[in-house]
Parts: C-alpha cells; structure tokens; sequence
C-alpha cells in the first residue's frame, strides 16, 4: 500500500489478483498485517508502517462531514502544553466516539451555520490532505461548547488558567479573523470572547 491509511477500495485495488480477495483480507486482519479501524477502513499493521500513522487523516475519514477543533487542534497548534491523545474534531452530524485499536476519536455536534467556515486544509508531504479548523476557530469552538463560562473575565482565566495557554499567545492571534468567526456565532458569550482577549 502506498500509504499506511487506506480505504476498502484501494485495499481491493491492490489485491485483485487474487482469485478470492475476501478471504485474502480475512487472512490479513486476523494476522495483524492491516488492523480495521471502521467499515471500509484500515491501516497497516506497525510492522510494514512507513513512519507514523496521520490520525488527522483517518479523523476526517472515520465520520464525515468533519474537520479537527477543539484541544487536538490547539494541540497541534503549540497553543497548550499538554500533548492531546484523543482526536477532537466537530461535525453538524451527531455526535459520535469511535474507540479503535489505534485510539479514539470524539466528534462534537455544531450546528451547521457554526461549521461551514473557519477551517483549513493542511498538505502533508505525501501530498494528501487534512481539515482542521484554524487557531481562531479551535478557540472559538472551544468556548462555545464550555458551560459555565461566559463573561470575559472567566473566559481568559479558562484559557490561562485550565487550559495553561499563553496569554501573549492569545493576543497574537488574527484579532480581525476572530471576530468574523464571532459574528457568525452572534452569541453574547462569543462577543465576550473578543473582550477577554482585547483587554
């Protein structure tokens, strides 16, 4: 396989010339070769990896339409120091935790006017593509999913404070972008959210 993640078509591409694939991809998945990680989709087991699995890639496969947010995402961005192992993304499907083999992975429901916009596509070297929102937007997704966190003052102490991101961090991000993503929430919280990093 030319990548260690793969779906059932390309699994079936590269055994068609065995006379019974299906029992071929049985026979892989009981000794370990390809581990399933949902219906129709796999990676290589870690003997025959080339490097390190992309769970960003598998997050966007496992369940659609979807793109990575919240602590993975604010992860992946250096913004707090804890390294994330569940893979958070939010989707306007229901909400959903898929627990496989390789981890698991936690999709938060946000309705569909909240969704469409915000995020990025990030090219790996091997010349495949990921969705994930962008810094503003894992910040602005965060906030608007935490109860109990409303007025600007609590807002930046959850941020510094639980969440252990920098404060010069949140001042250096895209202040204009932000609130164009705040506008499209249109939720009193989410105006506080620009307050809290303004003052």
């Amino acid at each position: 396989m030319p990548y260690n993640e793969f779906n059932h078509l390309a699994l079936a591409a590269n055994l068609k010339d065995y006379k019974y694939p299906k029992d071929r991809i049985t026979r892989l998945l009981k000794s370990g070769e390809i581990i399933q990680i949902r219906k129709g989709i796999y990676v290589l087991g870690s003997k025959d990896r080339n490097g390190v699995l992309s769970k960003e890639i598998l997050a966007n496969w496992i369940y659609g339409p979807s793109y990575i947010s919240l602590e993975y995402a604010l992860s992946y961005y250096n913004l707090i120091p804890e390294r994330v192992e569940m893979i958070t993304s939010v989707s306007p499907k229901r909400k959903k935790i898929f627990k496989t083999k390789i981890g698991d992975f936690i999709y938060f429901t946000l309705k569909a006017n909240y969704y469409n916009f915000g995020y990025t596509t990030v090219k790996l070297n091997d010349g495949r593509n990921f969705l994930i929102a962008t810094p503003e937007k894992a910040i602005a997704d965060k906030i608007y999913f935490e109860n109990g966190v409303r007025t600007p003052k609590e807002i930046l102490e959850f941020f510094t404070e639980n969440m252990r991101i920098e404060l010069n961090d949140l001042k250096n991000l895209n202040y204009a972008f932000l609130n164009s993503i705040v506008s499209k929430f249109n939720k009193k919280k989410m105006y506080n959210l620009i307050k809290a990093i303004a003052d």
